[in-house]
């Protein structure tokens, strides 16, 4: 869903915010950790590669980047990302907590099919304040 909607919106810059960040898998649970970092880009993939590198994580292991990169929202190589700012190492935290194993297919069945589809929130497009205005 992220990436459909990037590709729908478009936004020009991504900020990530990572002068706390949540230890754990989110995204709704995890514990806080400083990590003091704030990280710009025009690539929402490369950012998240990015962050990936910096917590030690894959990001193959992580949807957005995996299918982003597949479907040409950015680049999630290492080469084919420029750094720039204070030097990348002094933001490691390569014993960040966080579950590190491969991607399983999700499809829920039966019961649990419902009650994904009806508790699980989903973005809804407010039709009295849409503008209709379309991409900047």
């Amino acid at each position: 869903m992220l990436v459909d909607l990037d590709s729908f919106v478009r936004p020009r810059l991504y900020i990530m915010d990572g002068i706390t960040a949540m230890e754990g898998n989110g995204p709704r649970g995890g514990s806080p950790k400083q990590m003091n970092v704030l990280l710009f880009s025009e690539d929402p993939v490369a950012l998240d590669a990015t962050v990936c590198r910096m917590i030690n994580l894959d990001p193959d292991l992580v949807p957005t980047v995996k299918y982003g990169a597949e479907l040409g929202r950015g680049v999630s190589a290492l080469d084919a990302i420029e750094l720039a700012g204070d030097a990348f190492d002094q933001f490691r935290a390569d014993s960040f907590d966080i579950d590190r194993s491969p991607l399983k297919p999700y499809k829920p069945r039966g019961i649990l099919k419902f009650f994904n589809n009806a508790l699980v929130a989903k973005p809804v497009i407010n039709k009295r304040k849409c503008t209709n205005a379309g991409p900047a």
